[in-house]
């Protein structure tokens, strides 16, 4: 089994400066990482310590910058050491031409980035959460917000159609659960219409919702009956975020252990499925990864297996990223790039919603164990 807390190997990119920044983000980032868990971001951006934080390490360190051509620098850094990228525009505009226009110049220009491996696409960037409410529900729509629809789904299916033609991927992102049973339902059909022999689309599954998995097995039996090859994303979710409002009627897995061993099973079942299912693990807890690593090994599935992935955001588990694929593994960032304050605002939920304060401790430690081991090689030197 290969080492996974190999300091040396996880954070050869940065610098000694750079490593000491890192140490110190992680320091203030675990002392508030407790501090709100209802993944309001502005109130907690709001403290003034964090504010100064977001302004001047936040943004440099976890995103790919201000534009597409700057993420990309960031990829091909990545890709030096092996690891794919993801670019994840984060646009907040009410031009959704504008915003669709984004995430088709992303899809496009990866046909120039052999590291470019997937887009991530967040749907409701695309289309008014509203009308992905009233879709969720089942509800009649008036001839207005049909026309919206229609135009959003064949923005999402053009989107698909290029992903397609360039041979490359891109991920739906999971959202708010008020909107996701909508998000799925156009997933799983531009998974029937693109996916074929090759997963373009890939659909995002939360473990912390009851009957993720047995979603994820009607997914691959739709996908096995139909010919096409099942595109899928499996996060683990948390207890510790749940979206306020209509999703208090969403039934949510009650333990942590409930939570592990819905995701387990589903990684067994996905691995022992190959033949019909390519799959991307979001996941950033070790014990996890190596249960993947040992199943892999036994059904002789073999570490770079274009069929699986493993997926971090950038500047987050490097411990496990590189580890992995220096061991061959094939393992991507996903990097969020656009507007600072948006981007800003985006990663600190996103910290909030799925980090503990534990979690980023451990972030932490390797960090500093990094910098004691180069220490040690400096005192060695002299």
């Amino acid at each position: 089994m290969i080492a996974l807390d190999n300091t040396g190997n996880a954070f050869q990119y940065l610098s000694n400066k750079e490593l000491k920044r890192a140490c110190r983000l992680f320091t203030l980032l675990s002392k508030l990482g407790g501090m709100n868990r209802s993944g309001k971001a502005n109130s907690w951006a709001s403290i003034p310590p964090v504010n100064f934080l977001l302004k001047n390490r936040i943004f440099d360190f976890f995103s790919g910058g201000l534009t597409l051509e700057t993420c990309e620098r960031v990829g091909d850094e990545l890709w030096g050491y092996g690891v794919y990228s993801s670019p994840a525009p984060l646009v907040e505009c009410n031009d959704k031409q504008l915003v669709f226009d984004e995430y088709l110049r992303a899809i496009r220009i990866a046909r120039d980035f052999p590291n470019h491996a997937f887009t991530l696409v967040k749907l409701s960037t695309l289309v008014e959460p509203r009308i992905l409410r009233l879709v969720s529900q089942n509800a009649m729509l008036n001839h207005a917000d049909k026309g919206i629809y229609t135009e959003f789904a064949n923005r999402v299916r053009l989107l698909c159609n290029e992903a397609f033609s360039s041979g490359k991927s891109i991920i739906i992102d999971a959202e708010h659960v008020d909107y996701q049973p909508a998000i799925d339902s156009i997933a799983s059909e531009m998974m029937m219409l693109h996916n074929g022999d090759r997963a373009t689309v890939y659909q995002t599954f939360r473990f912390d919702m009851v009957e993720t998995f047995e979603r994820l097995v009607e997914q691959l039996r739709i996908a096995s009956k139909n010919g096409y090859i099942l595109g899928a994303k499996l996060l683990r979710g948390t207890l510790t975020h749940r979206e306020a409002g209509e999703s208090e009627k969403i039934l949510f897995q009650n333990t942590q252990n409930d939570i592990n061993h819905s995701l387990n099973e589903a990684i067994k079942f996905l691995l022992n499925n190959l033949a019909s299912a390519s799959f991307i693990f979001g996941t950033h807890n070790h014990d996890t990864i190596l249960y993947i690593l040992s199943l892999m090994e036994n059904l002789g599935v073999s570490p770079g297996d274009p069929q699986v992935f493993f997926a971090h955001h950038l500047g987050l588990a490097d411990h496990l990223s590189f580890n992995l694929a220096l061991s061959g593994y094939n393992v991507v960032k996903t990097i969020p790039y656009g507007p600072k304050n948006i981007v800003e605002k985006g990663i600190v939920s996103s910290i909030i919603q799925h980090y503990s304060a534990s979690h980023l401790r451990e972030e932490r430690h390797f960090l500093r164990k990094e910098v004691k081991r180069r220490e040690k090689l400096v005192e060695g030197e002299t």
